[in-house]
C-alpha cells in the first residue's frame, strides 16, 4: 500500500497487513497530490503531481525518478510555472494521460504516450466544461467507448468528456446532496467510488445510479 503525504516522508510504503516497510521522496516533500500506480509491461511506474514543485513525474517503485515535466507551455495558459498546481493524473488505453491544474488555472491537459504535450480544455467557471477546482482525473471505462472523468469540486459535479476533450455529460450532485465536494476516483469493475472531501464515501453504478 503506497501514501503520499506533505512530509519529507513524500511516499510511504506498508504491507498488506499494515506494516510499515519504507518511505521515501524527500524531495517531493510539501506538495504531493494526486498519485497513482501504473503497469507498464512487467513493471510498474509511480506517476505523482506535485503542487510545490508544480511538477508531475514518473517513478520507479523505488523512488528513482524516471522523467519529470513542469507546466505545459505549449498550452498558452501559463505566464509562469508557479500558476500551475496539478493535482491528478490518469492514463488512456492507448498510453496517453491527462492531468488536472486543480489549484491552478483550473484546466485539463493532455500528452500523448510519449509525453508529448497535445491539447488543454478547461478554465475557471460554472459552464458545462468549465471548471472550479477538477480535482482528480480518471480514464472512465465502464462504458462501450472511454471517456475522461473530472472530479469539479467546488462546482459540486462530475463532469464526463470524449479523450479529445469534448464534453459529452455532466451529473449535478447538488439536487438530492449526491455530491458534496467530490475530490477523489477509484474505478471497481462497474462501480465508480467517489471520495468527498465533506466527509462522505459514494459509490455510483454502470448507470451513474447511487448504491
Amino acid at each position: 500500500v503506497y501514501f503520499n503525504t506533505d512530509t519529507e516522508n513524500a511516499i510511504i510504503v506498508f504491507d498488506a497487513n499494515g506494516n510499515f516497510v519504507k518511505s521515501m521522496g524527500k524531495e517531493w516533500k510539501g506538495g504531493t497530490h494526486g498519485m497513482i500506480i501504473r503497469r507498464e509491461g512487467r513493471q510498474e511506474f509511480i506517476y505523482l503531481t506535485n503542487l510545490a514543485r508544480s511538477e508531475f513525474a514518473k517513478l520507479t517503485l523505488d523512488g528513482e525518478v524516471v522523467w519529470v515535466k513542469g507546466y505545459p507551455e505549449k498550452s498558452g495558459v501559463y505566464t509562469k510555472k508557479e500558476e500551475f498546481k496539478p493535482t491528478g493524473i490518469s492514463f488512456a488505453p492507448n498510453g496517453g494521460f491527462y492531468v488536472t491544474d486543480g489549484y491552478g488555472k483550473q484546466h485539463v491537459h493532455q500528452y500523448d504516450a510519449k509525453g508529448e504535450y497535445i491539447r488543454s480544455w478547461g478554465g475557471k467557471g460554472t459552464d458545462n466544461g468549465k471548471f472550479n477546482t477538477p480535482h482528480a482525473i480518471l480514464v472512465d471505462t465502464r462504458g462501450r467507448t472511454p471517456l475522461v472523468l473530472v472530479t469539479d469540486r467546488a462546482n459540486h459535479r462530475l463532469q464526463w468528456f470524449s479523450l479529445d476533450g469534448e464534453h459529452v455529460r455532466t451529473l449535478d450532485g447538488v439536487d438530492g446532496d449526491l455530491l458534496r465536494l467530490p475530490a477523489t476516483l477509484s474505478q471497481l469493475g462497474t462501480d465508480l467510488v467517489i471520495g468527498d472531501l465533506a466527509g462522505r464515501l459514494t459509490i455510483l453504478d454502470q448507470n451513474n445510479r447511487l448504491v
